[in-house]
C-alpha cells in the first residue's frame, strides 16, 4: 500500500504516504471530518508511523524522527534502518531495526537487545507484560523488557508476521498470510488461510476478524467481518 496509518487521540486516525511525493503530508480522519496536520519536513520512504503523545514517529532506513504537530522535527537518531516502533505500556520506547537489533528507548538512553542476523523485525507488541517481536521471517521472539535474557523463539509461520494482537488474558493473534490463534504457551489454538486485517474479541470463544480471501466453513460470513470460534 502507498498510505500508512496510526490511531490517534479522540477517535481520530492519522494518515500518510509511505512514499516521497508533491504533498508528503500528515491528515486526520474520522466518521464526522477530515483535515490535514501537517507536512513532513523530510523525504525518506515510511517503513513505520505511530502517533504518541503529541507527536509522530516515524521510523525510516536513515534513521528515526519525532515529528511535532506542526510538522517540526523534535528529534532524530540517524543511522537506523528502523522496521517497527511500539511504546510499550509499561513505559519506553522500543525500536527494531534491519540488521542492527532491536533497541529500549528510555529518555533518549538506548539499550540494545539482539536478534540473530538473519532476523528483520516487522512488528512489535506485548502480552503479558512480555514484548513480542514478529520478523519477516515469519518467526515470534519473546524478548524480556529487563534485557535479563536473550531472545526466545516462540513460534513459527509460513510467512512474514505482519501483525500482533492481544485479545483476551489468554489469547494472542497473528496477522500473516494465515490467521494464527495461539493461547499463553503459544500454542496453535486455530490457523485459517485469510489475509487477516484486524480481529476482535467478542466474548464466549468467539472472534471477529476483518480479512479477504475465500473463506469455508466452519467460519460464518457477517458483511466484511468473518466470526470464529477459536475453541474448535
Amino acid at each position: 500500500p502507498v498510505t500508512i496509518f496510526a490511531p490517534g487521540e479522540k477517535g481520530l486516525v492519522y494518515v500518510t504516504s509511505k512514499f516521497d511525493r508533491a504533498d508528503r503530508s500528515i491528515y486526520a480522519f474520522s466518521s464526522q471530518t477530515s483535515f490535514k496536520i501537517c507536512k513532513l519536513p523530510f523525504q525518506q520512504a515510511i517503513q513505520s508511523f505511530k502517533y504518541y503523545q503529541g507527536a509522530f514517529w516515524i521510523g525510516t532506513a536513515q534513521g528515526i524522527y519525532v515529528v511535532d504537530t506542526s510538522g517540526k522535527i523534535r528529534w532524530d537518531i540517524p543511522g537506523l534502518n528502523v522496521t517497527a516502533i511500539y511504546h510499550h505500556p509499561n513505559g519506553g520506547v522500543w525500536i527494531g531495526t534491519r540488521n542492527q537489533g532491536i533497541f529500549r528507548l528510555d529518555d533518549l538512553n538506548m539499550r540494545l537487545q539482539t536478534l540473530p542476523a538473519s532476523e528483520f523485525p516487522l512488528v512489535l507488541s506485548s502480552h503479558e507484560n512480555k514484548l513480542l517481536i514478529g520478523t519477516e521471517q515469519g518467526r515470534l521472539w519473546e524478548v524480556s523488557p529487563e534485557f535479563n535474557r536473550k531472545p526466545i523463539q516462540v513460534f513459527q509461520t509460513q510467512h512474514e508476521i505482519a501483525w500482533i494482537k492481544s485479545i483476551g488474558k489468554n489469547q494472542l493473534a497473528l496477522g500473516s498470510d494465515q490467521l494464527y490463534l495461539l493461547d499463553t504457551k503459544y500454542q496453535e489454538r486455530m490457523s485459517v488461510s485469510m489475509a487477516a486485517k484486524d480481529v476482535v474479541n467478542l466474548g464466549n470463544g468467539n472472534v471477529g476478524v476483518a480479512a479477504t480471501g475465500e473463506l469455508k466453513s466452519p467460519i460464518r460470513i457477517h458483511g466484511i467481518w468473518v466470526v470464529l470460534n477459536w475453541r474448535m
